[in-house]
């Protein structure tokens, strides 16, 4: 029961911290980004209680984790925030997260007890690959084919502020361009421009070829995708991979 509520903490914690690298729900409501931000911090909290709760039940907790995870609050985060605090105040917002984050450490140690190293990357790929498909169906629809009009309109602050069509509020026309004088829609699934969707499936991209067991028809939907972005940063990741 206790692994179940770890896995699907896992899960959530994969979503939120894929839906806050720079979506446009992040960057066009200030009430979601503030709930996404807080639930990572809560999962993470949540997250790191449970496993230090196991690593304590299965007797794997040791006094080395507990040193490390001690030092870095008297070797590093106190005499940081008291340092920059004299010439720049910090926000208590920015302390929690930095306070959370050690934590974190027993939750690493308990997957390594258990022969999971991987268990979160694993998830986070699993959910990028569910959004590489989802956007390369929608972009090829509505991007391409153009067979449905925009839904609705949502208003992002990522750079000027400024209405970007949505399809049903899972994907969004950010970057249109123009290739060798041919209009196009970059593919970014619901992020705020092609780098960074790009940027998020080369991490999946990498993990596929350097971490996991490959898996071709999982690579070629990431390849796909990542063409699909339009960017040279794609380009130079599949040569050199």
């Amino acid at each position: 029961m206790r692994y179940s509520v770890l896995n699907l903490f896992e899960n959530v914690l994969a979503f939120f911290l894929i839906i806050g690298c720079a979506s446009i729900y992040v960057h066009s409501d200030n009430t979601v980004k503030l709930i996404i931000n807080g639930s990572i911090m809560l999962l993470i909290t949540l997250i790191s209680t449970l496993s230090f709760y196991l690593l304590l039940c299965n007797h794997k907790l040791t006094y080395k984790l507990m040193i490390i995870w001690l030092s870095y609050f008297v070797f590093f985060l106190v005499p940081f925030t008291i340092l920059n605090n004299l010439n720049y105040p910090i926000g208590i917002f920015f302390i929690v997260q930095f306070s959370l984050l050690p934590g974190m450490i027993f939750y690493f140690q308990f997957c390594l007890e258990n022969n999971n190293p991987w268990s979160l990357l694993i998830k986070i790929d699993r959910i990028i690959y569910i959004v590489a498909i989802i956007s390369l169906i929608c972009w090829f629809m509505f991007s391409i084919l153009k067979l449905v009009n925009p839904t609705s309109y949502v208003y992002t602050d990522w750079g000027a502020l400024r209405a970007i069509p949505s399809f049903y509020g899972i994907y969004f026309e950010t970057q249109p361009v123009s290739v060798y004088g041919i209009s196009i829609v970059r593919n970014t699934a619901f992020f705020t421009e092609g780098p960074m969707y790009a940027f998020v499936l080369s991490i999946s991209f990498i993990f596929k070829m350097f971490l996991f067991k490959k898996n071709i028809r999982e690579i070629i939907v990431i390849i796909f995708a990542m063409l699909s972005t339009i960017t040279s940063t794609t380009l130079i990741i599949i040569i050199l991979v």
